[in-house]
């Protein structure tokens, strides 16, 4: 039965490690900022690497460990 609803969710886009391969995807946002001259679009990469971030930190929460810290491990 756990199999199947691996698949589903696989099947619906669902990833497992989602969180943690976009922790690993923000950080790249430093390398695309500095390729960014206006600062609207620096403070625009900043929200995106913000909101990478945000899974990860709430699936550690929903844990009871703290986000920040774990995103440092990952």
């Amino acid at each position: 039965m756990r199999k199947n609803a691996t698949f589903a969710a696989i099947a619906e886009g669902i990833v497992p490690g989602g969180g943690a391969t976009f922790i690993h995807l923000s950080k790249k946002i430093p390398l695309i900022k500095k390729t960014i001259k206006h600062t609207d679009e620096h403070n625009g990469a900043d929200m995106v690497k913000k909101a990478l971030m945000a899974p990860a930190k709430l699936i550690a929460a929903n844990a009871g460990f703290d986000g920040d810290a774990v995103i440092k491990n990952i």
